[in-house]
C-alpha cells in the first residue's frame, strides 16, 4: 500500500474518532419521542415524563427521585437501556408504533431486529464433517417474529455464505495451517479466528498460533453462537463476520443486503453505535476507498490491501484510546 492511501487511512481514522464526540442523532430521535409523550399526556415537565414512564415500564411509581436516574440517562444520551427486555418496555412506555419500536432496536440500541435462543427447532446439517447436533432454538424476544422460517432463511443464508468461504481457501493456505485438503469445514473456526488475525494490529502474535489449532479454541462457544444466530449478537460482530467471509468480492451492496436479511440497519450515514462512534461513518468510505483503489486487481491483492488498510486503523484506534471503533476486533484474539 503506498504512503498516499496510508495518509488517507489515517485522516479517516482522525475524522472519525472526531465526529464520534458529537451527539448522537439518535439520541436526539428518543427526545423527540419523549417530547411527544409530555405533551400527549399534558405533562408539565420533562421528569414528569420520566415519572410516567417509568410507571408504565415497572407497574408502580418511583419511590424516590433517583430511582427515575436511568430513565433521564436513557433520554439524555447518557446510557442506553442494558437488554432488548428494557428497551422494548422502554418502546411500549413511550407509545411507539411498530415502525417506531423497529427504529429503536436497529438506531438506538444498535440491536438486530429479533434475538433467538435455544428451544426445538432442528435444522440439517450443511457441511460435510461438521456434527449433526443441530438441535436449536428459536424463540424470539419480539411478538413480530412469526413462525414463517426466518430464522431458518437466516441460517441459511449464513451456510451459503460459508461454504463460499470455505471454496475459496486455498490449498496452499489450508497446507499452511497443517489442515487435510477436502476437511476444511471440520477446521472453519480455526480457519475463521486465523483470517481474522490478519486485520488487527497484534505485533506481538507468535507463527505458532497459526499451527496449533488449540489456539482458537477458546473462540469456539462464542463462534458456534453466533454461527447459529442464538443469543443478542452486536451488529459490530456481524459486520466482521461478513466482512470476512465475503471478502474479497464484499461490495457495499452486498454488506448492507447481508445485515438487511440478518434484521440489522444496513449501513447508514447518520448512524452511530450506542456510544456515539461513526463505526458506519468510517465503512462507507473504506469501501468505496477499496473499491476505488484496487478495482484492477486479482483476488489475493485485493483481500492483502483490505486487510492491510483494517491493521492501519486498528493501531490507529488502540494508541488513541477508541477501542470500540476496533471493529476487526475481539477478545479472543488478544492470545
Amino acid at each position: 500500500m503506498d504512503s498516499d492511501t496510508q495518509e488517507k487511512l489515517l485522516r479517516l481514522a482522525d475524522t472519525c474518532m472526531v465526529l464520534s464526540e458529537k451527539p448522537r442523532p439518535e439520541v436526539l430521535w428518543l427526545q423527540e419521542k419523549f417530547e411527544r409523550l409530555q405533551k400527549n399526556n399534558e405533562l408539565k415537565s420533562k421528569i414528569d415524563a420520566d415519572r410516567l414512564v417509568f410507571e408504565r415500564m415497572y407497574g408502580h411509581p418511583p419511590e424516590k427521585i433517583s430511582n427515575m436516574l436511568k430513565i433521564r440517562y436513557w433520554r439524555t444520551g447518557r446510557s442506553t437501556p442494558s437488554n432488548r427486555a428494557q428497551c422494548l418496555l422502554l418502546a411500549e412506555a413511550l407509545e411507539l408504533s411498530e415502525t417506531e419500536r423497529k427504529d429503536m432496536l436497529h438506531g438506538w440500541c444498535d440491536l438486530s431486529t429479533d434475538c433467538y435462543s435455544e428451544q426445538s427447532v432442528l435444522r440439517e446439517d450443511f457441511y460435510e464433517g461438521r456434527p449433526a447436533d443441530a438441535c436449536l432454538d428459536c424463540r424470539v424476544h419480539n411478538e413480530s417474529f412469526s413462525r414463517d422460517n426466518l430464522y431458518e432463511k437466516r441460517c441459511v443464508y449464513l451456510e451459503k455464505l460459508t461454504r463460499h468461504y470455505l471454496c475459496s481457501v486455498p490449498n496452499s493456505h489450508l497446507e499452511s495451517l497443517r489442515i487435510p485438503r477436502g476437511r476444511a469445514a471440520a477446521y472453519l473456526r480455526h480457519i475463521y479466528f486465523t483470517d481474522s488475525l490478519h486485520y488487527v494490529h497484534l505485533p506481538n502474535v507468535d507463527r505458532k498460533v497459526f499451527l496449533r489449532h488449540i489456539s482458537s479454541i477458546n473462540f469456539n462457544s462464542e463462534f458456534m453462537r453466533q454461527s447459529k444466530l442464538l443469543g443478542e449478537i452486536p451488529r459490530k460482530t456481524m459486520i466482521r463476520h461478513l466482512l470476512i467471509m465475503g471478502l474479497p468480492e464484499l461490495t457495499r451492496t452486498d454488506l448492507d443486503r447481508g445485515l438487511a436479511l440478518l434484521g440489522y440497519l444496513p449501513l447508514s450515514e447518520e448512524h452511530t453505535m450506542t456510544g456515539g462512534e461513526r463505526l458506519d461513518w468510517l465503512l462507507i468510505r473504506l469501501l468505496d476507498l477499496y473499491e476505488e483503489v484496487c478495482s484492477s486487481t486479482d483476488a489475493e491483492e485485493r483481500l492483502a490491501w483490505f486487510q492491510e488498510a483494517c491493521r492501519i486503523l486498528d493501531a490507529c484506534f488502540a494508541e488513541r484510546g477508541h477501542e470500540r471503533l476496533r471493529f476487526m476486533h475481539f477478545k479472543a484474539q488478544d492470545l
